[in-house]
């Protein structure tokens, strides 16, 4: 596929070349890497290099661009899309909105709590400082409250995002069960309930008004703890068993979301250049607001990109979606910890020119 995009010096730009530009620089630097190189709604190329699984968890699997993983915070903007659609559909509500009345109603809320909006969420000014991802911890985290002077500088917080887990459900009007007024046992007993309710709901409404937009065989969730499933390195030691998240679905929302590249590339192509799950207006919108989305310029083209890492006991995976004014986008995945978000810049500027 050659392409001309606007502004290269270069008028013949092949899509094949990029690919082999970037399998060069992720080749040898990890134990497993895999990519896919999509152009506006178009699959590209994808190539993959390494392993998922090694010697010491048999069997032994090469890796490739239909492996599954956590996708980590490369979950943020496919929350955020969720949000925004949802926002875009509720009449009187809107990105400047207060975000406080869609939390579970027997929650405190702390100091500054009610001053919070949906976009000082997805934007990290919201002003919270601790980072929370479960139910209880989130709830500990609303009733500390925030100090109002932490909302103007802001702060990358995996807060903000776990709370679209519990939002995304209220604003959806699904029926969980209120615990306003319940105390002692009812409120122990209740609340473990209400949690897994609201994480189910979350990945109902995205199911349902986002991944099945993309395809009818387009089948994710926040589990990864199916048999012998991929797993990730450490890359100065590989005798060391290998790991992966397991089961996050009550953690989802600011990570979470399994998929494999190639899933995670026809998502983000669909989201952006076509308008099966949203508007192009509004899916825009993702990108020029900073809607769970960094934004560069390279080469004079704007670029927005969302970066995942995890990490257990030495053992690093990292994910990357990223996309260019010009239609080029990328999904990587990697088993081991590179720099993703530069390998990428780095392939795309020498490829441009």
């Amino acid at each position: 596929m050659n392409i001309v995009p606007a502004g290269s010096n270069n008028q013949d730009l092949s899509i094949t070349d990029l690919s082999h530009i970037l399998e060069t620089k992720l080749s040898g630097k990890s134990v497993g890497f895999a990519y896919v190189i999509s152009y506006k709604e178009k699959f590209g190329t994808g190539s993959s290099g390494g392993f998922c699984r090694l010697q010491q968890d048999k069997p032994i699997r090469a890796m490739t661009i239909f492996e599954a993983y956590n996708c980590a915070s490369v979950s943020k903007p496919i929350s955020a899309a969720a949000l925004m659609l949802l926002l875009f559909k509720t009449d009187g509500v809107g990105l400047n909105s207060l975000m406080w009345n869609y939390l579970p109603s027997h929650w405190p809320k702390g100091t500054g709590i009610k001053t919070i909006t949906f976009k000082e969420l997805l934007t990290h000014h919201s002003g919270f400082r601790t980072s929370a991802r479960s139910y209880s911890d989130l709830k500990k985290l609303v009733a500390a409250g925030i100090n109002s002077h932490d909302k103007e500088e802001g702060s990358y917080n995996n807060s903000n995002y776990a709370l679209l887990r519990l939002i995304i459900p209220k604003l959806a009007k699904y029926p969980i069960a209120s615990l306003k007024g319940k105390t002692g046992i009812e409120l122990v007993l209740g609340e473990p309930i209400q949690a897994q309710a609201f994480a189910d709901a979350y990945i109902d409404y995205l199911k349902k008004n986002l991944f099945d937009k993309v395809g009818s065989m387009f089948e994710v969730d926040c589990n990864q703890s199916g048999i012998e499933p991929a797993l990730f390195y450490s890359f100065t030691d590989q005798t060391l068993k290998g790991k992966n998240m397991g089961d996050q679905t009550l953690n989802a929302g600011s990570g979470g979301w399994v998929m494999s590249t190639a899933q995670m590339a026809d998502f983000f192509r669909t989201l952006h250049h076509t308008e099966k799950i949203m508007t192009k207006s509004l899916s825009d919108r993702l990108i020029e607001e900073h809607l769970g989305y960094g934004i560069e310029k390279i080469e004079g083209l704007n670029c927005y990109y969302k970066s995942g890492l995890s990490s257990i006991d030495g053992r690093d995976f990292c994910a990357l979606t990223m996309g260019f004014e010009n239609g080029i986008q990328f999904a990587m995945m990697s088993t081991s910890n590179l720099g993703l978000k530069h390998i990428a810049w780095d392939a795309f500027k020498e490829w441009y020119h």
